[in-house]
């Protein structure tokens, strides 16, 4: 049973409600293909993530996936000839295998009333760092816009900002830039921010992706279904940890802090590496 429809039978439909924007996180946001290559020449606005179309090309022709989730590795840029894109709206999050981040709290949401005119997910490309993804795509400026509608078209009533992951961690650096630019615009359109998960202090899992290509219980795949597509000409661990590195996004999501936060055991230890096993080395 929805916690919406017990909140509904013990109180009624609410006749008070703040507008919600939703950040998701990273990997949780569909990619599509504007501009392609090989593969997907020709083939625009394909989904390149998130999609029954991704896991045919990790099985079938990982290079040409690869090829079109790599930035350029020196300056983070688009690949030549290659742009792909976030997707926008709802469906920019929609379930995907066991991926379903989103779907149940939007389902909440309209029963209790919300739709397109109070509820917005704001997808983003969770490969680039936060001042790339305004200065790519205008990002910041698109949330700020955002936030501004719904609150007007709730007749004033404060944006619930919420996020996953990474979409936390671009959270707080929107909440800088733009009461740089309009200071104490935050607390004049923001009721409250709701992180779930979010990588504040970074996330140990990220270290492995760009050392060692190891990433899929971040993207949420069944156990058995990692190896099985290494093994069978997916995109291997070295090809993965390449890719990785070409993101921007990776560093904003290494572990920070230090030993007083992540409670290393090893006297000045914070982070320590071991020899990889078979399973790693190519």
């Amino acid at each position: 049973r929805r916690p919406a429809a017990a909140l509904l039978e013990a109180r009624g439909r609410p006749t008070r409600r703040r507008p919600v924007v939703i950040l998701p996180g990273m990997t949780s946001t569909a990619l599509e293909v504007w501009r392609g290559v090989d593969c997907y020449a020709g083939q625009h606005r394909r989904r390149l993530w998130s999609s029954a179309g991704m896991v045919r090309a990790f099985a079938m022709d990982p290079q040409c996936l690869q090829k079109h989730l790599a930035l350029n590795g020196t300056t983070w840029d688009d690949a030549a000839d290659i742009a792909v894109r976030a997707s926008t709206g709802p469906s920019g999050a929609d379930a995907f295998g066991p991926l379903n981040l989103w779907g149940e709290l939007l389902q909440n949401l309209a029963m209790l009333g919300y739709d397109e005119r109070s509820v917005r997910l704001l997808g983003f490309d969770w490969r680039l760092a936060p001042r790339r993804l305004e200065e790519r795509d205008g990002f910041f400026t698109q949330l700020r816009r955002e936030i501004e509608l719904l609150k007007e078209l709730a007749g004033g009533e404060k944006v619930v900002l919420a996020s996953h992951s990474l979409g936390g961690t671009h959270a707080l650096h929107f909440f800088g830039w733009v009461d740089a630019r309009s200071p104490g615009w935050v607390e004049q359109h923001v009721a409250a921010f709701v992180p779930v998960g979010g990588t504040f202090l970074g996330s140990a899992k990220a270290l492995a992706y760009p050392v060692s290509g190891e990433m899929t219980d971040t993207l949420g795949l069944w156990p058995m279904l990692g190896p099985a597509l290494e093994a069978h000409g997916g995109l291997g661990r070295a090809a993965v940890a390449t890719m990785t590195r070409s993101w921007s996004s990776v560093p904003a999501l290494l572990p920070r802090g230090g030993a007083a936060f992540w409670n290393a055991t090893h006297a000045g230890d914070f982070v320590s590496f071991e020899a990889p096993g078979a399973d790693v080395v190519e």
